[in-house]
């Protein structure tokens, strides 16, 4: 978010989409429960880092949207039962819900002739690459025949066909359930600081590198909040870039608490 609010200044929220995902947001500190009660008039806003991937862990929330392949990734992840939202959307799961749904699909003898024993689509920890490879725009039925030779998989056309559309509904989940905690926040800001046009600065290798993830998460949060007019923006080096920005901001609010009058 400060990485991307350099060079764009009504930055207000950051969004990262990779191994996980999370966003932080300028909150109003007066709505801030867990600091001292300020001035009601006040317009001070402090950043806060809302663990979205937690999301719906207690509250029941994301129940009538698991399937059973999000509970199985689930209960076989490290984190059982926590950041259940995360696991379906991030590319640290992703894959893996693909593979599980692949190997269901070829036990009921619906997709893959055949399977070599010893294929990675067999054992746990497929890479979300996998799915991105699959769905490249140049990625027809040939193509995709000579990729899953790497997998020891024997498919033909309509096994293609078939492993595509598992790959765009998986993957069109999880940008739509993203797009859903977008429009939350950003209509959180919309009420806090009455505009309509929140900018997100983003980044994480789902969003650059998925083939379908951004515009697809472009395309349902404009039709979740038409109302808004919310623009994304590729942010930059914000482990690096962005940390050393809030330093310097820092770094130069303490001189100038400590400046003398006559300085």
């Amino acid at each position: 978010m400060v990485s991307c609010a350099y060079d764009h200044h009504d930055t207000c929220m950051g969004l990262i989409v990779g191994t996980g995902t999370n966003m932080c947001y300028m909150e109003l500190q007066k709505n801030i429960g867990t600091i001292d009660d300020g001035d009601p008039n006040d317009g001070s806003e402090m950043c806060i880092n809302t663990e979205w991937g937690a999301f719906g862990d207690n509250s029941g929330a994301l129940e009538s949207v698991k399937t059973f392949y999000d509970e199985i990734v689930d209960s076989e992840s490290p984190n059982k039962g926590q950041h259940v939202y995360e696991k379906m959307i991030s590319g640290m799961y992703m894959g893996e819900i693909v593979r599980r749904i692949i190997v269901d699909l070829h036990k009921d003898k619906e997709l893959f002739e055949s399977i070599d024993p010893n294929s990675v689509l067999l054992s746990c920890g497929l890479s979300t690459a996998f799915v991105s490879q699959v769905l490249h725009p140049g990625f027809g039925t040939t193509q995709i025949q000579q990729y899953l030779t790497g997998f020891g998989v024997k498919a033909n056309e309509n096994d293609c066909n078939l492993l595509k559309r598992i790959c765009e509904v998986v993957s069109s989940r999880a940008a739509h359930l993203c797009a859903v905690g977008v429009v939350a926040v950003a209509k959180r800001i919309a009420q806090n600081r009455g505009t309509k046009a929140p900018t997100v600065g983003v980044d994480g290798s789902v969003y650059r590198r998925h083939p379908t993830f951004k515009k697809i998460l472009l395309s349902k949060t404009k039709q979740l909040a038409p109302d808004l007019d919310i623009s994304f923006k590729l942010s930059t080096d914000g482990s690096g870039r962005g940390a050393a920005l809030v330093a310097a901001v820092e770094s130069r609010l303490q001189h100038l608490q400590t400046k003398s009058p006559v300085e």
